[in-house]
């Protein structure tokens, strides 16, 4: 075999390991829920209206997520009311962008490539997602939620909550 052959099987070999690599890379799916806000709450309200929700045990700031969200937090779900394979810690915030403020809930996924999460767990995250977003517009902002959407998202893939 000349070299010229020699490099490209390995040339080809390396493409086909780095893609394959690359397609099943998605270590941490995610379900997103945001709901479109007419007006803003106060910074600490999120914080305040989670501290009362039956589905929340406890919260601590979040730090992790410096986007500039306001009443940004992590809130531990309660035992029994989500799947199983979620990161217990929920990120509730705020986020403004342009013109639109949204209130954001997210449940990570570790270990679960978005190709894996399948309707009914999307569809049931979705479900505790509305309840904790309707829990913070209740108190922080009667009245001002107008759409809610519902994403499962990763690093190459994304879809629609319960939607293969």
């Amino acid at each position: 075999m000349s070299v010229v052959g020699s490099r490209g099987i390995a040339l080809a070999v390396l493409t086909v390991a780095v893609g394959a690599a690359l397609g099943s890379c998605d270590p941490v799916a995610a379900v997103t829920v945001t709901s479109a806000l007419r007006t803003a709450p106060a910074t600490d309200c999120p914080a305040r209206a989670l501290a009362r929700s039956s589905l929340i045990d406890s919260i601590r700031p979040a730090a992790a997520y410096p986007r500039g969200d306001s009443g940004s937090v992590m809130a531990r779900l309660r035992n029994g009311n989500v799947v199983e394979v979620i990161d217990q810690w929920v990120f509730v915030g705020v986020r403004k962008v342009r013109d639109s403020t949204n209130l954001v809930v997210m449940f990570r996924l570790p270990g679960r490539p978005t190709w894996a999460v399948d309707d009914e767990d999307s569809r049931r995250l979705a479900q505790v997602g509305q309840a904790l977003a309707d829990d913070v517009v209740t108190i922080c902002t009667p009245a001002a939620a107008t759409r809610v959407s519902c994403r499962v998202s990763g690093m190459f893939w994304t879809k629609a909550c319960g939607r293969g």
